[in-house]
């Protein structure tokens, strides 16, 4: 009786074995087919699954030069992450660029760093730089590379061209350093630059006040960046946040909600002087930022001056006693505000 038992547990184990290897090799089968089916090769020969995204940066990657097109590629990558798929993979890729500015690059770390979902869902972003030479060394001088590539996802460190900062509180500390950048690059004196300081105070305080109310903290992390460039003698100063925006936080009126006024509208109303019951504050001396910085700039060696909010942008430039606003309309909608403004050696010259 013992021998039989034995022998039947024996046969038992062989057929259990036997079927589990045939299992094994049909289901390793079924494996293959469905990677084939599932995975595509790109050009280095590398297999791409379906939880990779691919966004394809347009070929001239600048706000200040090709508006539409950049803000409609931040937009479907911003799509991308509000589908909340679990260790999506974000390939930002930036071959078919040819012209590059910083504003593009600092704004799409703002929305890499600031959404929580990316760090809720684990997402993963990398990138390939541009193939020509001229694009590829501003991604390298900004550090956007170091981003992308960075495990941490830390900003870049600073180069000998750019000052890069970011905090969600105001900090008269950093706009001070943006001052003594412009003074050594310029070798003029800390009165000739006093107007970063009190534009930067501002920003910063708007963003912090105003741009990340609780709704909006659901979503984003509430910091703003900073940047500072000066090539060929201009310097350019750029501001970003991923909060609400101008045109968000804008009080409207009642025909203007039935006449669905346009943003740009609505940003050149934000920088007029008086409109403090327009904030969603409604406290006087909260009102008063944007016109403040706006007379700041007119009176200022400052030649350009760029404000995007929502589908919306203005820009005030030209020289002291001459300066035009002009107003942009857009098809895509920004997330949150970007500041961008530039002046030069000789604008300085001449007002002082």
């Amino acid at each position: 009786m013992k021998k039989r038992k034995q022998w039947k547990k024996i046969l038992h184990d062989r057929r259990c074995q036997k079927l589990g290897r045939k299992k094994t090799k049909r289901h390793s089968r079924h494996s293959n087919t469905v990677l084939r089916k599932t995975l595509s090769k790109n050009r280095n020969g590398q297999y791409h699954g379906p939880d990779e995204k691919r966004y394809i940066a347009p070929e001239r990657f600048s706000l200040i030069d090709n508006a539409n097109d950049t803000i409609e590629y931040f937009n479907n990558i911003y799509d991308g992450i509000k589908k909340k798929k679990l260790k999506t993979k974000f390939h930002i890729d930036s071959s078919k660029v040819n012209h590059v500015t910083v504003d593009a690059l600092i704004y799409l770390i703002a929305i890499m760093d600031n959404m929580k979902l990316n760090r809720i869902l684990k997402y993963e972003f990398y990138g390939n730089l541009p193939q020509g030479y001229a694009a590829r060394m501003v991604y390298l001088d900004s550090g956007f590379m170091n981003y992308v590539q960075s495990a941490l996802k830390r900003l870049p460190n600073n180069t000998f061209k750019v000052r890069i900062v970011s905090d969600d509180k105001a900090r008269p500390t950093l706009s001070k350093k943006i001052c003594l950048f412009a003074m050594e690059k310029f070798e003029v004196l800390q009165k000739d630059v006093l107007f970063i300081q009190k534009i930067l105070v501002e920003l910063m305080s708007n963003s912090f006040y105003h741009a990340y109310p609780e709704d909006v903290k659901e979503e984003m992390i509430s910091k703003w960046y900073l940047y500072a460039e000066c090539i060929n003698g201009t310097m350019r100063i750029i501001f970003a946040d991923t909060g609400k925006g101008i045109t968000g936080t804008i009080r409207k009126r009642f025909l203007e909600k039935v006449s669905r006024i346009n943003d740009c509208d609505l940003l050149e109303t934000a920088f007029q002087p008086g409109n403090f019951i327009r904030t969603e504050t409604r406290i006087p001396h909260r009102g008063n930022g944007l016109p403040g910085i706006k007379k700041v700039v007119e009176n200022s060696p400052i030649t350009s001056f760029w404000a995007f909010s929502g589908r919306g942008a203005i820009r005030i430039g030209g020289q002291k006693g001459n300066k035009i606003l002009t107003k942009y309309r857009f098809e895509h909608k920004i997330h949150g505000t970007i500041y961008i403004f530039e002046f030069g050696k000789e604008s300085m010259i001449c007002e002082y």
